[in-house]
């Protein structure tokens, strides 16, 4: 009997042991990562600190990230991201996206944990530099939404279109972020929050839709996504956003056929209450035109950040405004690996500063990039 107990041990322990060999080998890493220097000849830092006046290593863009996917049966998987980002002097480290996800069917899969919030038509691999043509995408559209992830739920659902497919994705949850206060300063003193001023905040009851046709040459895509942000910034002794309503929409589309390659979006918010003063209503759109020569591909940007309808007059002065030109190259160095130079003319619209931290020192303003992006 010993005999028999100790030989069925061994056999569950061998068992065991092929188990759990079989599930690192399905366990899938990815890695990616971009290294950017940046400068501006402005004499105030570019979008938050992005690039400044002197020659900079640790800006935004610099980031490194992995990707883990790893199947827990035939139905259900498990994906997680790890992201770093640098700040000055140091990397920040954060799970940007963790969820289960279940494969209902073929074409219907429900995920839950925290997902990518598809607000942009590059949202889900925006963190992927070599994946898109630029440095970054342009910023006058996609500095509109200060979150990018989703605590809650959602549903890839896609449906045969002809030839093409069509993803149907509702999502619900909750976020939170971080804000600066924009534009110029409306006046001095309360009920005013200064320029500058980060406003942490959360916004609750998240709902959306995505809807993304993807065709033989592109991809075409409409969203929209209404929450109620709250954030425990006082003015003056008073909350100054409490349960107030905000909406996004966008519409993109991206191609790629033969050699050229096209990107263009649009892209508005609207908020209502308090919300107005750090997040006022804004819209800007931006379109994007390449051609492949070889290992080559040159790219011209074109984006205009333009001021929206606000519910109080008082707040235009937090809006930000400008226009830009980028040209911008990419170079492929290898499979996996592409240098990327760019150069964008700023110009601020209506005496503002549009996405520079403070006045820039003329009307108009340089800002300079060149990264590697690696994906492995």
């Amino acid at each position: 009997m010993r005999r028999n107990a100790l030989a069925l041990g061994v056999a569950l322990s061998l068992a065991s042991a092929g188990q759990q060999a079989m599930a690192i080998e399905d366990i899938r890493i990815n890695g990616f990562l971009t290294a950017a220097a940046t400068q501006t000849d402005a004499d105030s830092p570019y979008n938050i600190d992005l690039a400044s006046d002197a020659l900079r290593f640790d800006g935004r863009d610099n980031r490194l990230g992995l990707q883990i996917a790893a199947d827990i049966n035939e139905r259900m998987s498990f994906t997680m991201q790890l992201l770093a980002r640098a700040v000055p002097d140091n990397f920040n480290a954060e799970a940007d996206w963790a969820f289960v996800g279940y494969n209902v069917s073929d074409d219907l899969q429900v995920r839950a944990g925290k997902v990518k919030l598809p607000t942009f038509l590059t949202s889900d691999y925006i963190e992927v530099g070599y994946a898109y043509p630029w440095i970054r995408p342009p910023q006058e559209v996609y500095s509109l939404s200060p979150i990018t992830s989703l605590s809650g739920v959602d549903v890839l659902w896609t449906v045969p279109v002809g030839n093409n497919r069509l993803l149907v994705q509702p999502y619900y949850g909750n976020s939170s972020g971080t804000g600066f206060v924009t534009g110029m300063q409306a006046e001095s003193g309360p009920p005013f929050p200064e320029v500058g001023t980060e406003v942490n905040f959360e916004a609750k009851q998240l709902a959306g839709i995505n809807l993304a046709l993807s065709t033989d040459i592109g991809t075409f895509r409409v969203g929209y996504l209404t929450t109620k942000v709250s954030s425990a910034f006082e003015v003056n002794g008073n909350r100054l956003i409490d349960d107030d309503k905000a909406t996004f929409m966008s519409v993109g589309m991206n191609i790629d056929w033969n050699n050229f390659v096209g990107y263009a979006e649009w892209a508005a918010r609207d908020q209502d209450g308090g919300a107005e003063f750090g997040f006022p209503d804004q819209k800007a759109w931006y379109v994007t035109a390449g051609y492949r020569i070889g290992p080559w591909l040159p790219s011209i940007t074109y984006a205009q950040l333009e001021a929206g309808s606000p519910d109080n007059e008082s707040v235009k002065a937090y809006t930000q405004e400008q226009s830009s030109v980028t040209l911008g190259v990419r170079y492929e160095l290898a499979a996996g690996a592409a240098l990327k130079f760019e150069a964008t003319r700023v110009e601020p619209k209506n005496d503002n500063i549009g996405l520079f931290d403070g006045p820039l020192g003329s009307s108009n303003a340089n800002v300079y990039g060149l990264a590697l992006d690696v994906v492995f």
